[in-house]
């Protein structure tokens, strides 16, 4: 798992995160995760804050994947 930040200029860095949990969390977030395929993206930028809808898809890892335009 990665967590991401964002600059001021837009700029982005990650860190990857512990890949440890706990196996009673794994199996109410798998279920969770089954459940949804929508989440809300919220940001702030130079020009304010906004939100945005983001539909994703979850493998066996529990990793989210989303495609997104540059």
């Amino acid at each position: 798992a990665w967590i991401m930040r964002w600059s001021d200029d837009g700029k982005a860095s990650g860190k990857r995160s512990p890949d440890v949990i706990p196996d009673l969390f794994v199996s109410e977030l798998r279920a969770f995760l089954d459940r949804h395929n929508v989440l809300t993206l919220a940001y702030q930028d130079t020009q304010g804050a906004g939100a945005c809808a983001v539909w994703f898809a979850v493998d066996d890892r529990l990793q989210l994947h989303f495609l997104s335009s540059p």
